[in-house]
């Protein structure tokens, strides 16, 4: 790839990644599809991460650094997109890597498919190994609602910005929402209903760093962090009952599942009880808005206690917790 090729931007958000951005720059920079536009955006971080992003901008023409103070990272995305100059639009986080080839093959396999989006696979990298999430080389086709539907059911690509790269009129009118998590999950479903074709080509190129303690690997769990992504589910869920409804009723139960077990462990978190009580009254408000008309009748029964009779499910749930131990961890603060 040359300087004849469409530019690509790559918007990259960093915030307290010393330990990491080295290996993740160092990736962005050595791709073989050279004609990059890498647009940095140093979060107001603390640790010296954001004089390593200058660094990069003396050593890579291709590196433009923004300095913003601490708003998180759709805030950081968005600056970055407001800015971009690139044809085609390609996302990393700072503290993961990608193997050389990821943009060369993302833009040969939109081309190549006449796409609005392509997508690949990805490494999960776990304690130095690196697993493949799915492998072969073949590429899969997807139209827009099928495409939303392997959003929905959480296979293929998923939600990840990282592994895919966009057209850049897919984000006319479209910017992540700040000052929330789970950014991701919350706007891509809106851009792949936009899609005449996403192009999916199962070669693992991204590495997905699990770093313990993360918003998304912490071991603890956290009924806050919890809720913000139930309640980005539910707006999709309210998103897909107009778009799909067959894949959005195909898909309740797991829904439903996911609240219940919210205010479950909200129930054992003994030590944040007090402030899980706002947890458990928007999962209870949740779940009271959904039709469970055909779901089984455990579910049915199990809801109805909770939004009835809160106080006699909580006595008996403890009961059963002390027979049977839960899972989950939980914060001693």
């Amino acid at each position: 790839m040359n300087s004849e090729q469409p530019l690509i931007s790559v918007i990259v958000p960093v915030y307290n990644v010393k330990d990491y951005l080295n290996k993740c720059l160092d990736s962005i920079c050595a791709q073989t599809y050279r004609n990059l536009e890498i647009l940095v955006v140093d979060d107001g971080s603390t640790d010296g991460s954001g004089a390593i992003c200058d660094e990069y901008a003396q050593k890579d023409e291709r590196i433009k650094v923004i300095h913003q103070k601490n708003a998180g990272q759709s805030v950081a995305r968005n600056a970055a997109l407001d800015i971009a100059k690139g044809e085609y639009f390609g996302f990393a986080d700072s503290d993961d890597w990608a193997e050389p080839e990821l943009f060369e093959c993302l833009y040969k396999t939109l081309i190549d498919n006449d796409a609005d989006v392509s997508a690949c696979s990805y490494f999960d990298d776990v304690n130095g190994e690196s697993i493949p999430f799915s492998s072969g080389g073949e590429v899969v086709i997807f139209s827009a609602k099928e495409s939303v539907r392997e959003l929905v059911e959480d296979k293929s690509y998923r939600s990840f910005m990282w592994n895919k790269l966009f057209k850049r009129n897919m984000f006319c009118n479209v910017r992540f929402h700040e000052g929330r998590k789970f950014e991701d999950v919350a706007i891509i479903y809106h851009i792949f209903a936009r899609v005449n074709k996403i192009a999916f080509v199962k070669q693992p190129l991204y590495h997905y760093v699990h770093r313990t303690g993360s918003t998304t690997h912490s071991d603890f769990f956290d009924s806050k962090t919890e809720l913000e992504y139930y309640l980005v589910l539910m707006e999709r869920h309210r998103f897909m009952m107009k778009y799909d409804r067959q894949s959005a009723q195909k898909n309740l139960p797991k829904l439903v599942n996911k609240g219940l077990k919210i205010i479950d462990h909200s129930l054992l978190d003994k030590a944040n009880s007090e402030s899980n009580v706002h947890v458990i009254e928007a999962c209870q408000k949740e779940l009271s808005a959904i039709d469970m008309s055909g779901l089984p009748f455990s579910l049915r029964m199990k809801r109805w206690i909770l939004l009835n009779h809160l106080n006699v499910y909580r006595a008996f749930y403890l009961i059963y917790r002390r027979a049977f131990k839960s899972k989950r961890k939980f914060s001693q603060s």
